[in-house]
This record gives C-alpha cells, structure tokens and sequence, in this order.
C-alpha cells in the first residue's frame, strides 16, 4: 500500500484545483462496512512539487492498494519537471518508493492560459508571443509582480531624453535642451565633467525648442555613429536631423563631424515631435509635430506635401538620399512612414516583437497613445486634425471614418490633470518579470 504520491513541478509555477478521486472495483476490499471516500487524501504544492499524503492508517484508512483506481489532479501553467511521479510506500524495507507515469485528461498533459490569451502557455514561450526570461516555464506577465518606487539617478539642465549604445552596460546617454549630451557614468553614479557633445551654439533653446532626442547606430561599436534630432537657430526655424560620429576618446563625439540627413521647416514654435530611434529593421524613425500654433492651422498632419505630423523613416546607411526601399510611397512623400500625428514627443519598440508604441499629445480634450504592429508596412493613418483621440475635432476634407487608426488609450484632460502625454517603453526585464509585456508611460502634467 502506498501513502503519499507526489509530483515534481517548477518552482513558482502556478498550481490550481488540487484533487483527489479514487474508483473501487472490489466489492470485498470492506467497501460495506469502512467509508473510504478519499477525504483523508490532502493535497498540497509547495516548493517544486504537489504531494497528496494519507495521514489517516485506521480502520478507515485509504491506502493506494491493488484493484482500486485512483486520480490525483491538478491545473498547472507549466508542465511537470519529471514524467514520473513517486509514490511512497506504507511497508518497510527496500525500496521505500516506486514510480508511476504522469499522464493528463487524454493521455497528454494540459497546461494552463495563465494570460487567458487563448494559447497555452508553453506554446506561448515558444512562439515568442510571451517571453520568459528566467527559463522557468511560466510566461513573465503570470510571475508575481513587487512594489515599484520611483528613484532619481541624476539632475541635469533641462534633460530630455536618456539612451545608451547598443551592449553598454556602464553609461547612460542624457540630451539636454540646451543642447549638450552629457554622460552618466553608471559605475561611479556620476556625471562627467566633459560634455560627449556640446552643440548649444547651433541649437535654438527655449519654449518648445531644443535638443530633442539621440539614438546610437546599431553598429555603433563599429562605426561610431549616432544620430540628434534639434531645433536650429537658423531663420526661418527649422527641425533637423543630423548624423555625428565619436572621436577616439569615446565619452566625447566629434562636433565637427555633423552630416545633415534632413531639415524640415517650421511654421510656429511649438509642436516639434523630436523623438528619432532605430526601429527593429534597422531604419531609423523620426517623430515630426504638425508645425504648431493650435489646431493644426494648416492641417499639415494630414498633408501628403507636408513632412510634418508624420513619422518619417529613413535608412542612414543609403546616403545621400537616405531613403528605405520600401517606405508606403502612393502619393506620400518618400521619408514618410505613418502620418496623422499632433505632436508624437516620445515612442518605442517592444524589443520582444518590434511592435511600435507612440504618444501623442493633445489638442483641448484628450490625450493618446497610438499603436502599429511589429508586422506593419506602413501607411498608417492616425487621424489628427480630423480627430483628437477618438472624439472628432475638426472632419472638414476628412475622409470615412474606417481611413483612420485610432488609439489605444486615450486619456481625458480631467482624469488626474493630465496634459500632455510623454509616451514611454514596454518592459522586457528579468528584475520583475511580473511586468514584462506592462507599457509604462507618463504625463508632463500628472
């Protein structure tokens, strides 16, 4: 007779629906007279195993015995570490266990939707559609999800974006407004004194105007380029993209190495987009305003002449036109990618599936986040000025409703004080991986 079975299952897998059910088939085991209904059967997952025990050796004892059948069961997310299960035996001597095969409802082992995704969750890791990063089997967004606190790492003057080189662990890239990089020296937890560039003779500084944004080359280690998106001093002012490359020392770039990509003139002072990033195809994107004042006077965004409330993609390897292949085209001007935008001032890739998270900030009402899959060819419409989030804003010359990509979320002006939308990242990390797949964004306002 046995008195314990037990399974082997990953630690900090989740386990439901612990049961025990057991068939006699003997009607001369004593069924009459002792009333062994399988209560005395407790289950329990603890550490990396589900052990069901018998505690009760009396007259109405339940014992695993010959010519009964038995069930214990459970729901879990993950398969079993082992496809055997170990049985511990009532009677003394050698051995003290046996094994048994583990088998599920069919004769094949069933694992849980812990995401309710309508996938299970093993399929799930192994088509990429979730990530696990510590290898345990259980998709990061079932992993239990800790306490989250805000700490600041640094101050700077007026800083507006913060990136690192591809592979460098050891510093953090910050633009400033006033156009410097400056270089946060993640050992030391210090600023250094040198500036990596110091580009405030060129840049137009103040209100809405500044240095924006930076992005490293993905061949960065080698080739030493990276790429700034900011407002000129130049009249009539205008939004530039440049390409620089770092000097030999490599904590100061070579300011005398700028390359003009593109210059986009603007027709007020605000509403200058400024994001570029590389995207997973290794073309680099660039967010441009719809040129500013209020409302989009000009409806520049929905204007197939106009650069400007767009998302341009470029391909810096291909000078001097820097033009991709295969950008939508059909009446577009050839840099652009997706249009309809009011002022996209921050968005980002899921490094996970290359899916593209854009916030855009609104006109009166709202604010929104907008969304183009990993798998997007562009051509994406997102709506401004015809609308501002989902509500209509301004429909003259506007086509059918179904032209246009709405967002994702949309956020009112009088939830929180909200104002205006900074976008933000997916989370792909091993420290909590709880969150991974959670989109973190933030507002100016609250």
């Amino acid at each position: 007779a046995a008195r314990a079975f037990e399974v082997s299952i990953v630690s900090g897998a989740t386990v439901e629906n612990i049961g025990f059910h057991d068939v006699d088939y003997h009607s001369s085991d004593g069924e009459g007279n002792v009333a062994r209904d399988g209560t005395d059967w407790t289950g329990v997952h603890s550490g990396n195993a589900v052990t069901w025990t018998m505690t009760d050796v009396g007259v109405n004892s339940n014992a695993l015995r010959w010519g009964t059948l038995y069930n214990f069961r459970f729901d879990a997310n993950v398969l079993p570490s082992n496809v055997n299960a170990l049985i511990t035996l009532y009677a003394a001597g050698s051995p003290g266990t046996g094994d048994g095969t583990v088998v599920g409802p069919g004769g094949a082992l069933i694992t849980l939707d812990c995401n309710n995704n309508g996938i299970q969750d093993d399929i799930d890791i192994a088509q990429q559609t979730s990530s696990d990063c510590n290898s345990n089997n259980i998709p990061d967004e079932c992993e239990p999800i800790c306490n989250l606190r805000t700490v600041r790492v640094a101050t700077g003057d007026q800083p507006s974006f913060v990136c690192a080189p591809p592979g460098d662990n050891t510093r953090l890239f910050i633009t400033e407004l006033t156009g410097r990089i400056r270089i946060l020296d993640l050992t030391t937890g210090a600023i250094l004194p040198t500036p990596f560039l110091d580009h405030s003779a060129t840049v137009r500084i103040g209100g809405e105007d500044g240095l924006f944004s930076m992005a490293f080359h993905p061949n960065y280690a080698t080739n030493g380029k990276f790429y700034v998106n900011y407002t000129t001093l130049a009249n009539p002012r205008r939004t530039r993209i440049s390409e620089f490359t770092v000097s030999a020392n490599p904590n100061v770039a070579n300011a005398a190495s700028e390359v003009v990509l593109r210059e986009i003139s603007q027709p007020f002072s605000n509403h200058n987009g400024g994001q570029v990033q590389f995207g997973p195809d290794g073309m680099l994107y660039a967010a441009t305003g719809d040129g500013g004042s209020q409302g989009d006077p000009n409806n520049l965004s929905q204007s197939d002449g106009s650069l400007l409330g767009k998302m341009l993609r470029l391909n810096v390897d291909n000078p001097p036109t820097y033009l991709p292949a295969n950008n939508p085209g059909g009446g577009w001007l050839p840099e652009v990618w997706a249009k309809g935008f009011r002022n996209p001032w921050r968005f980002s890739f899921d490094r996970l599936n290359g899916n593209l998270y854009i916030g855009d900030v609104g006109q009166n009402v709202w604010e929104e986040i907008d969304f183009q899959p990993g798998t997007s060819t562009g051509g994406e419409n997102y709506g401004w000025r015809c609308y501002e989030g989902n509500a209509a804003f301004n429909t003259s010359g506007c086509g059918p409703i179904g032209n246009y990509t709405f967002p994702i979320k949309v956020v009112n002006h009088s939830d929180s004080g909200t104002r205006s939308i900074t976008g933000g990242y997916v989370y792909r990390g091993c420290a909590i991986p709880g969150l991974s797949g959670t989109y973190f964004y933030a507002d100016y306002n609250g």
